[in-house]
């Protein structure tokens, strides 16, 4: 399993002058709401989502403060089929 680390994620200040101030991003079906105030993130590797949006700032960090949530951003695993990995057990003749 590859190591997480916790990103600090807030928006630019083109954001910040919109009627909203917030930044809503969709990711694997959980909306994410950036603002003014850091929002905290911890995953292996930052999905593109957020990675490659320019309206984000990100700052990889040691941790949040004690006082701060931190979403868990888990990548789903990836299922292997089951009919191409298993074995029949061994079968007896009866006689």
């Amino acid at each position: 399993m590859k190591e997480q680390n916790v990103y600090k994620i807030r928006v630019t200040g083109d954001v910040l002058e919109t009627a909203t101030a917030t930044r809503r991003v969709d990711v694997d079906g959980q909306v994410l709401t950036f603002g003014r105030e850091p929002v905290y993130v911890r995953a292996a590797e930052l999905p593109p989502q957020l990675a490659d949006d320019p309206k984000l700032r990100i700052e990889k960090v040691d941790s949040a403060p004690p006082d701060m949530e931190v979403i868990e951003l888990l990548k789903p695993e990836r299922v292997q089929d089951p009919a191409g990995t298993s074995v029949a057990p061994p079968t007896r003749k009866r006689g």
